[in-house]
């Protein structure tokens, strides 16, 4: 791990070009207290690094590759990380309000009571990930894939889990409130069955198995 860079002029000079971070490989870094809000790191890769106390708000991170990093007080709300690639990495303290993650591939990622209001998780690969008490308020998961992912005691209000698949997904006390499910995916009876919620479209609910 090399010495923790703190200067924002210090990192586009060694690591960008024009400005931005375009590609930029930041592996094993550490980085803090830096606001690159609205900085554009679209393919940049972030292997091993450490991320502390950051902005990065209305960054454009489509495909942007994060593994084995943690990410630790950073705010990356209005992001736009479509098609991003995480493993195991671990965002403690975080926020994704309004973020854009669509078609985001995010494999055993600790998100652990991270705000993913208004969130686009459409189409997103959510896969055996740690979600417990995240904030899913007015988020869109139509056609998301939960799978293997623990939720417990998350919210989901006003949110859009049409098409959604939530196979072997744990989802002990989470909440339920106007909700859409058209087509939703799971084993068994309904999550939200029992749940003193309003489910929108409950009636047009699917259940699939999948045969496993």
């Amino acid at each position: 791990m090399q010495q923790p860079v703190t200067d924002k002029e210090v990192l586009l000079a060694q690591y960008g070009r024009d400005g931005q971070l375009r590609g930029a490989d930041l592996s094993f870094m550490e980085i803090r207290a830096m606001d690159l809000r609205g900085v554009d790191l679209t393919g940049a890769i972030l292997v091993g690094s450490r991320l502390y106390d950051m902005v990065f708000d209305h960054c454009i991170m489509s495909e942007i590759h994060i593994q084995e990093t943690v990410l630790q007080n950073v705010s990356l709300m209005g992001s736009q990380m479509d098609h991003a690639f995480c493993q195991r990495a671990s965002f403690v303290g975080c926020r994704l309000e309004e973020a854009n993650l669509q078609y985001s591939r995010l494999l055993m990622c600790n998100l652990e009571a991270v705000p993913l209001c208004r969130a686009d998780l459409r189409m997103a690969q959510l896969l055996a990930c740690q979600l417990d008490r995240a904030d899913m308020r007015g988020a869109d998961l139509s056609k998301a894939s939960l799978r293997e992912s623990t939720l417990d005691h998350t919210r989901f209000i006003d949110c859009n889990l049409s098409g959604a698949d939530l196979r072997k997904t744990n989802l002990y006390d989470a909440y339920y409130e106007r909700v859409q499910t058209a087509g939703t995916i799971y084993y068994g009876k309904s999550p939200w069955d029992g749940q003193n919620s309003s489910v929108t479209q409950l009636g047009r609910k699917l259940v699939v198995f999948d045969g496993e």
